[in-house]
């Protein structure tokens, strides 16, 4: 009789947990390594912490892919729950609830290997064109771009930014190391014609965002961070950097 009772119990929690399971839709882009790419493992690292906190969460996610800036604005008017991976920005907080970070990477500038150019701060780009997709932030430049002082060029994606540094259209880009080296690898098979400054010029910290116009979005984004963080604490995060990048 205990063991029909306890089979009873078991069943009765599970179809309360099924219950309580939703399936959340989520907009990204393509393209981004080792972050967001439909060609990595779990499509990339962003996408994997991501995914698995909201298992964690006990909900379901159905990814979308749509180019970036349009999987952006689809998010912001509440077509989606959210898109991934963002910095953070005042104009975004307008329209996103952000989480807590997803992971911390720095960023360089990358320049041919064979120019005499080689910044190491904002203030020798003077003069320059500067490499910056549309989507990605431009903070570090705005003062630059204030006075003039600086071309600033933005094509859809990283991809482009690199293909026009190889022909010497643009100057230099700034971009997470890793996704760098891992776009020079893809497009030209090798290094040696790039290189990258010495110390990073910012530090690239990622979130989920959470649209606003989602009637729950706070309250998911709030539960998000509370899985993430435990996560994070059991080491499964790092685990997925080091399975990703490493």
């Amino acid at each position: 009789m205990r063991g029909l009772v306890f089979v009873l119990i078991s069943a009765f929690s599970m179809t309360a947990d099924t219950a309580h399971a939703d399936t959340f839709e989520l907009v990204i882009g393509d393209d981004y390594p080792p972050f967001v790419d439909t060609n990595l493992p779990n499509y990339g690292l962003a996408t994997d912490i991501v995914q698995t906190t909201f298992r964690h969460m006990g909900h379901d996610t159905k990814l979308v892919f749509k180019p970036w800036q349009r999987g952006f604005e689809d998010s912001a008017d509440g077509k989606y729950l959210g898109t991934f991976p963002y910095s953070k920005n005042a104009e975004r907080e307008k329209s996103f609830h952000y989480s807590i970070p997803l992971y911390r990477f720095r960023q360089f500038f990358f320049t041919q290997a064979d120019n005499a150019f080689a910044p190491n701060t904002y203030e020798d780009l003077r003069d320059h064109k500067v490499c910056v997709p549309v989507g990605y932030s431009l903070t570090g430049f705005k003062d630059l771009l204030a006075e003039d002082a600086i071309t600033l060029v933005r094509p859809p994606d990283i991809e482009f930014c690199f293909q026009m540094l190889a022909k010497g259209r643009v100057d230099v880009i700034r971009v997470i190391d890793i996704i760098g080296w891992a776009m020079i690898e893809k497009l030209f098979d090798h290094r040696k014609d790039f290189k990258i400054n010495d110390d990073p010029v910012r530090e690239s910290i990622e979130h989920l965002i959470i649209s606003r116009a989602h009637p729950n979005g706070e309250i998911l984004v709030k539960e998000f961070d509370q899985a993430l963080s435990e996560l994070k604490k059991q080491g499964r995060v790092h685990q997925m950097i080091e399975r990703h990048l490493y």
